[in-house]
């Protein structure tokens, strides 16, 4: 890169893709983070039926 643009400009690129790179994932993972699938609405909408009973909790009949 150096060859081509200069050293100083290679540097900066470098530097901004650097921080780019460490700075989009952090993003989208402090959302996940921050996720609670017992509260959120669009997971639990989701789930609805699907949800499995406990361990040695009877499912009722659907009869």
């Amino acid at each position: 890169m150096a060859g081509w643009t200069g050293t100083r400009s290679a540097i900066r690129t470098g530097g901004l893709a650097c921080l780019a790179s460490a700075g989009l994932p952090t993003d989208a993972l402090s959302r996940l983070v921050t996720h609670d699938a017992r509260t959120d609405e669009e997971t639990l909408r989701r789930r609805g039926a699907h949800t499995p009973a406990p361990a040695g909790v009877p499912v009722p009949d659907a009869t």
